[in-house]
């Protein structure tokens, strides 16, 4: 079993996206949100990925879209 901490500013996308790839996926969930910052999200993610075994999403360093909220999920697999 596996699991998986990412970052978006679309969760229902994104957990669309994650159930076409693992079609195992379950125990989806809102872990944190909603952060103004890319950079400030994409810390926590190192965190909690580290803190609970987890692989991480990784994310682009593109700059943030104007008024973006980010959001920190988690599945397992």
């Amino acid at each position: 079993m596996g699991c998986r901490i990412g970052m978006t500013t679309d969760l229902q996308q994104s957990e669309r996206q994650w159930r076409r790839e693992y079609p195992t996926l379950r125990d989806w969930q809102v872990l944190v949100g909603p952060f103004y910052s890319r950079e400030v999200a994409k810390n926590r993610v190192m965190e909690l990925a580290k803190k609970y075994g987890c692989d991480k999403h990784q994310v682009s360093n593109e700059p943030d879209p104007p008024g973006a909220s980010w959001y920190l999920y988690l599945f397992n697999y």
